[in-house]
């Protein structure tokens, strides 16, 4: 993906309501690739060449502070009435996983099937898949989600094409899901494979000590409480 200084990577990320702080790391590894990051680890010039620029914007539905897990709160930059994030003003739009009880009210799931349809990429994080299920924007798609939750994903959402409970992260088209929590770092560190040099995206992994995890879970859940999925 092609940005330059003056036309730098535009992120969103999507605060639905109460998110999980560490599905909302993930966007760390993006910053971790922009030119103010990079220069900081005195890296060579031949890096700091690959740096990315990028803004990022914190949506919500208002503009009120957002509440997070481990009672963290953040302020929002715009809400989903901004001019500055309707759909074709973000490359990308992330959204972190939130209750997985919580219904996205109509603005939301208007503002994220709209940003779908003029083709943003989007990252879904954990629960982050509900969000864009009731968007709809998943219907007729192979997704993921966390595994624990595949079967009743199946069951609320049918017209998604596949749940996939055996893959750390799905992409289909210019939907990206994962599962659990730190998927998300999966996720991320295959979509930056995908769109940017390998000596920069290795610099990121190496500087956040992230691995490059295969998409397929090579062993099953621990707890006994949540059975063979």
């Amino acid at each position: 993906m092609a940005t330059s200084k003056s036309n730098p990577l535009r992120i969103g990320v999507l605060i639905s309501g109460w998110v999980q702080l560490l599905d909302l790391a993930v966007i760390d590894l993006f910053a971790i690739m922009s030119p103010g990051y990079i220069k900081t680890c005195h890296l060579p010039q031949s890096i700091v060449d690959l740096a990315v620029p990028l803004k990022i914007h914190y949506i919500g539905a208002s503009s009120a502070p957002a509440n997070l897990s481990a009672n963290v709160s953040i302020n929002l930059t715009d809400t989903v009435s901004s001019p500055s994030v309707s759909p074709g003003n973000l490359d990308i739009l992330m959204i972190p996983g939130p209750d997985p009880n919580q219904v996205p009210s109509d603005d939301l799931k208007t503002f994220v099937r709209e940003h779908h349809d003029v083709g943003t990429t989007i990252l879904s994080i954990c629960t982050g898949c509900i969000v864009a299920a009731h968007a709809g924007i998943l219907n007729g798609k192979r997704a993921t989600g966390p595994r624990i939750m595949i079967p009743g994903l199946r069951e609320q959402f049918p017209k998604v094409k596949e749940w996939d409970g055996s893959c750390r992260f799905v992409k289909d088209g210019n939907v990206w899901s994962s599962g659990s929590i730190t998927n998300g770092f999966d996720l991320a560190i295959a979509y930056l494979r995908e769109n940017y040099p390998a000596p920069l995206v290795d610099v990121v992994c190496d500087l956040s000590e992230v691995a490059d995890r295969p998409s397929e879970y090579v062993s099953g859940l621990r707890s006994e409480f949540f059975g063979k999925l």
